[in-house]
């Protein structure tokens, strides 16, 4: 009987120890897939969940023109002054009765685009070819009607625009831009009339901006505004910089 019980610890013992075995050589030549490790929480103040504009701005931009960034890099270190490209001066009084200035007149942070539109005509035509968007917004700079263009006329549609997710968060007010006088006549109060811009298109103006900057051989801090104008070329819609304004 004793035989029996040692014959069985035996067995049992050697088992144990093949197991064992085994379980070390897994764990030795697997690695698992995922390491779970705690990790410690804490709470988010207000300020710190809340973005300004300018980072959505600046989030945007990486996100959606990374062509942009690449090109802004590739623009030359500033140059002295007695090597500067001349520029044109820029023809303000044709601006003053058709451009879209679409800003402050003290522009601090970046130059500003300012877009001359033409006719009331050529206006209709980049909006629907270009996928521009004419839209009212309150006085607390919400949408309350969009302006679609029906029959050579601009036709008001109140109520919120529809999905704006592909669109630029930065409009230009053009009320007091000739080229939408018609469009402009629509409003109501305290309205203003906006356009707002893709980001296919937005990315393209900004690329142009750097173009002509690099080809200037101005850095962008020591431009105060650039002056361009859309056009078509081939059935698509263009933009191209016509003339730079250089800080004082």
């Amino acid at each position: 009987m004793s035989r029996i019980a040692l014959t069985i610890g035996v067995v049992l013992a050697l088992v144990l120890h093949l197991f064992l075995l085994n379980v070390n050589v897994v764990e030795k030549g697997h690695e698992p897939s995922s390491i779970l490790q705690r990790v410690k929480m804490r709470a988010v103040e207000d300020s710190e969940a809340q973005s300004t504009k300018r980072n959505v701005e600046q989030v945007q931009t990486r996100q959606s023109s990374p062509e942009t960034s690449v090109a802004a890099e590739s623009v030359p270190a500033e140059v002295p002054d007695s090597q500067l490209a001349r520029t044109t001066p820029p023809d303000r009084n044709t601006l003053a009765k058709s451009g879209d200035y679409g800003g402050r007149e003290d522009v601090e942070s970046r130059p500003e685009l300012r877009i001359d539109w033409g006719s009331s005509q050529e206006a209709m035509s980049v909006v629907n070819a270009a996928g521009l968007r004419l839209v009212m917004l309150s006085g607390q700079g919400e949408i309350v009607a969009e302006i679609h263009s029906e029959a050579d006329a601009w036709k008001r549609s109140d109520g919120r625009a529809s999905d704006l997710s592909r669109f630029s968060n930065r409009v230009r007010i053009v009320d007091s831009t000739p080229a939408f006088r018609s469009a402009s006549a629509l409003r109501r109060g305290d309205e203003r009339l906006a356009i707002l811009i893709p980001l296919s298109i937005e990315h393209m103006l900004k690329t142009e901006q750097v173009k002509s900057a690099a080809i200037a051989g101005i850095a962008a801090a020591r431009i105060r505004s650039f002056y361009g104008r859309f056009h078509f070329v081939n059935g698509r819609v263009e933009f191209a910089i016509s003339e730079l304004e250089r800080r004082s």
